[in-house]
């Protein structure tokens, strides 16, 4: 009997042991469970509320394009936006049908067929001066080569230079003040540009029945001259050289004649020199270009204009040299670093992209062109100047080159009226320290070396009555204050 409640005490302890271990596990479930649903489920909420992915944006509609940015260094615009006229054509370019081409960034390709004036010379350019101002309407009714007309006769959508338009014709189109330039990618085109929205800023240009300035791109300096000749222009942007010839009537424009007409307005830049050898050559000096190969440029262009001068101060021909070539500009930079070529000629605005790419390509010097005979050259010849290249604007060149140069000037025919080239003239020097800061090569523009260097043909009346007005003595060359 004992053995028999032994054994059943001995079961029922293990049958209570299970059942505690049952209510145990059953008691962490429930524990569990509620720990869950106590905790868990709050912050999935919280969660899924406060940081699930946020619905996507509706799309933004298409914005207006930003309006072109202001000239580097120029104050913001305090007039309501100016309106812009459309650009011409490609086929409307001036010099499109002498068949000239655009050159490389910073130089323009005057070559060949851009040496062929075609505008006629004579008593058909000389018309008579317009002395009364802008407000007088009065003009000479002779004409120019079928653009130059009286106001009376001036045909629809056409301009004259005294600002009047045709009676049955209106709008902005009518009194455009049209100043060439040169390619777009080269540097008269935005200084060209520049110039005209000083004008249009301090004239309000464009609004009302006054005229708006606009840079017309062309194929250079010589296509300028002709469009001025022709009427198609009222200012150009022109190098001091082609200036000469046209109102000498020498050079390139020897069949066309003198151009009497043709007034100065004020210079901007040196265009200076640079004579490029490869570092290794024994080219140093001027002298030292005899009996070897140079490129001397295409007919016509300046940089063959103005060695053909240099060659006639040193007492040259061509026959001084081993051999000369007349390659482009995109070849002859690969002909001088190959050894094709002992020496290749720019004049151009510095620093410049070209010369950059070529230093870049190989290893270059750049001569001085400073002997006597340039000096005494340079005595007898005001279209050209005493210049310096600045050092360390190109890669491997740290010294100052003394080299001779032209500049670029802004040239317009004595018809176009006074009021237009006065206030032309008062807006560039009043914003003189803006425009100083467009371009490294006329950070050193001074009022009197605008007013004198470049200056062939006699200056512009408009110019005087500026000059006039603020008591500026040519001589003394004083300081004048600017709008910067």
């Amino acid at each position: 009997m004992n053995r028999v409640f032994k054994l059943w005490m001995i079961s029922a302890a293990r049958s209570l042991s299970l059942l505690h271990m049952l209510n145990g596990l059953l008691t962490f479930t429930v524990g569990v469970y509620c720990l869950y649903s106590y905790f868990y489920s709050p912050m999935a909420a919280f969660a899924e509320q406060n940081f699930a992915s946020p619905p996507p944006l509706p799309s933004m509609p298409d914005l207006p394009p930003a309006p072109p940015p202001s000239l580097p260094g120029a104050s913001p615009m305090q007039l309501p936006p100016l309106p812009i006229p459309q650009q011409p054509q490609i086929g409307d370019r001036v010099g499109e049908s002498t068949g000239a081409i655009a050159g490389p960034s910073g130089t323009s390709k005057e070559g060949a067929n851009d040496a062929k004036p075609g505008a006629p010379s004579g008593a058909g350019e000389k018309t008579a001066k317009n002395d009364n101002k802008a407000d007088s309407g009065s003009k000479s009714s002779e004409q120019k080569n079928g653009y130059n007309q009286s106001a009376g006769d001036a045909p629809a959508g056409q301009i004259d230079r005294s600002g009047n338009t045709a009676a049955e014709t209106s709008g902005i189109e009518d009194r455009i003040i049209k100043l060439g330039t040169s390619a777009i990618d080269g540097v008269y085109y935005p200084l060209g540009s520049a110039l005209c929205l000083y004008y249009n800023r301090d004239n309000n240009g464009g609004f009302a029945s006054n005229p708006y300035c606009r840079a017309v791109s062309t194929s250079g300096s010589i296509a300028n001259i002709n469009g001025l000749k022709e009427a198609k222009l009222d200012l150009a942007l022109v190098k001091s050289n082609w200036q000469k010839q046209a109102l000498n009537g020498t050079g390139v424009f020897a069949k066309a004649g003198r151009y009497d007409n043709l007034r100065f307005v004020f210079s901007l830049h040196d265009e200076s020199l640079a004579i490029i050898v490869k570092r290794e050559s024994t080219i140093k000096t001027l002298n030292d270009m005899t009996n070897r190969v140079i490129n001397i440029g295409k007919p016509g262009s300046s940089v063959r204009v103005v060695m053909d001068d240099i060659m006639k101060s040193k007492g040259w021909n061509y026959t001084n040299f081993k051999a000369v070539t007349e390659l482009e500009h995109k070849d002859e930079v690969e002909a001088l670093c190959s050894g094709q070529i002992d020496a290749m000629i720019l004049i151009v605005e510095h620093p410049n992209s070209y010369i950059k790419k070529v230093t870049g390509l190989c290893e270059t010097n750049i001569i001085s062109v400073n002997d006597n005979d340039i000096v005494n050259f340079i005595r007898n010849n005001n279209e050209y100047k005493v210049t310096t290249i600045p050092g360390k604007i190109y890669l491997g060149i740290a010294y100052d080159v003394q080299t001779i140069g032209l500049k670029a000037t802004l040239v317009a025919p004595n018809d176009t009226n006074d009021e237009t080239i006065y206030k032309i003239a008062k807006a560039t020097f009043g914003h003189l320290g803006s425009l100083k800061k467009l371009h490294p090569a006329l950070q050193n523009l001074n009022m009197y070396s605008m007013l004198n260097d470049g200056r062939i043909a006699p200056m512009h009346a408009g110019v005087l009555k500026y000059l006039k007005e603020i008591g500026y003595d040519m001589n003394s060359a004083p300081a004048v204050p600017t709008k910067e």
